[in-house]
């Protein structure tokens, strides 16, 4: 069972207990348990009389940590010995994180059932031709057992594929990543136009005005910087690359723009 979570133990006694006879029902907790308190109907608690009938045993998880439940009579006859593991509660319940593409942005919107000494949530991003870098927090809802909704959006996607993941911090410094959600982004006519591609020595790039301010940069598909010069600088030599794909990517204040070049 893990931290949080509540056991109930039902049973029944078959006639009243005595605490002379040999019948009578205990319910021990051994020594050293961790990790639990519990409660119990039983007259004076545990280990006392049980007149006939039901009863119920409810463990609470509190901590991790391992306890011994035993229910054995006077004679020390025991009835039942369970071992009880509990394990630390996940710092988050997530339950859904997507990311949508609308006409100028992505959009993230992520919800847990469950949260645990959670302290942020940090937004990662990353293209195919980028490591990942870190580009907005959200602080996290601390503990909290009920559903919590987040949202983000980012303003400056790249044309073609942005990946995100989330990089969930504990308030004592541990951490945890989310899966990654991929979002293929357009700029509609905001795009890079490269002739002739395949390409020969020399390749024309058309930029958008919004973006020649910014620098262009060639990029093998496994991400290694080739080329890069300013992004008002239309021609791109590109003699003596091996043969293969490559990714022409101009980085400028109003976002990132890819296009696939073949040499």
């Amino acid at each position: 069972m893990s931290a949080g979570e509540v056991l109930d133990y039902c049973f029944t006694a078959a006639e009243p207990t005595l605490l002379s006879s040999s019948n009578d029902l205990a319910i021990l907790i051994a020594t050293g348990s961790d990790g639990i308190d519990y409660s119990t109907e039983g007259q004076g608690g545990l280990g006392v009389v049980f007149l006939a009938g039901d009863y119920m045993l409810q463990v609470n998880a509190i901590s991790a940590g391992q306890s011994r439940i035993i229910f054995e009579t006077e004679s020390n006859e025991q009835v039942a010995n369970e071992l009880l593991t509990v394990v630390a509660a996940l710092p988050i319940n997530l339950i859904g994180f997507s990311a949508q593409a609308t006409a100028k942005q992505v959009k993230l919107y992520w919800q847990t059932g469950q949260e645990s000494q959670n302290a942020t949530f940090h937004i990662e991003h990353r293209t195919d031709t980028q490591n990942w870098s870190d580009i907005n927090m959200i602080p996290g809802a601390g503990n909290s057992t009920v559903l919590q909704d987040y949202t983000f959006a980012h303003q400056t996607p790249a044309a073609g594929n942005n990946h995100y993941r989330l990089h969930q911090t504990d308030f004592d410094g541990t951490f945890t990543y989310s899966e990654i959600r991929t979002v293929e982004f357009a700029y509609g006519e905001e795009s890079l136009i490269a002739y002739p591609n395949p390409a020969t020595d020399l390749v024309t790039v058309i930029v958008p005005d919004a973006f020649q301010s910014g620098r262009l940069q060639l990029y093998s598909t496994n991400g290694s910087l080739i080329r890069e010069q300013m992004a008002s600088n239309t021609t791109l030599n590109t003699s003596g690359l091996a043969t293969g794909a490559y990714i022409i990517q101009v980085t400028a204040k109003k976002g990132i723009l890819q296009h696939k070049l073949v040499v």
